[in-house]
């Protein structure tokens, strides 16, 4: 019979026990982790980059953020000759730029040269395959090219 007590005094008091640790421990507020600190402004780069921006008089502005870059060319099928480029222009915090055109209503492919290396736009999410390599690619919206948007939308809903 003392042992039945025993026994029972143990579990309550086990009980009440974990029921503390239990509450004192739902009852803590979480650590938060500290604020990172904000950027200077010099560092920050915008929310979203624009690449290819076409533009109302048919030019396109083409961006690229690399601020470790050196040199960044652009090479595209409106360039006349086969390897032409045109060197993007790099401002104070890393943002390359170049604008060109204006362009005729077509389907145009393009690649980037970053530092010596071929790249498709990091921005830009029409990509095409055109035989062993990649390219960006964009339409400059017009009558002429206005075939190109209806057979592209077909083979999306396809």
């Amino acid at each position: 019979m003392k042992k039945s007590n025993t026994f029972k005094i143990v579990t309550i008091v086990t009980n009440l026990v974990l029921m503390v640790i239990t509450v004192s421990t739902l009852a803590q507020e979480p650590a938060r982790p500290a604020a990172a600190p904000a950027a200077p402004a010099a560092f920050r780069t915008p929310l979203r980059i624009i690449s290819p921006e076409i533009l109302p008089d048919k030019k396109v502005t083409f961006r690229v953020y690399a601020k470790d870059a050196q040199k960044i060319a652009v090479s595209g099928e409106w360039q006349a000759g086969f390897g032409t480029t045109e060197t993007l222009v790099r401002n104070d915090t890393g943002l390359f730029t170049l604008t060109v055109g204006p362009l005729n209503p077509e389907l145009y492919g393009y690649t980037f040269t970053i530092d010596g290396v071929n790249s498709i736009d990091p921005n830009n999410v029409q990509v095409r395959r055109d035989g062993a390599r990649y390219q960006s690619y964009f339409i400059v919206p017009g009558a002429e090219s206005d075939l190109i948007f209806t057979r592209m939308m077909l083979l999306t809903v396809l």
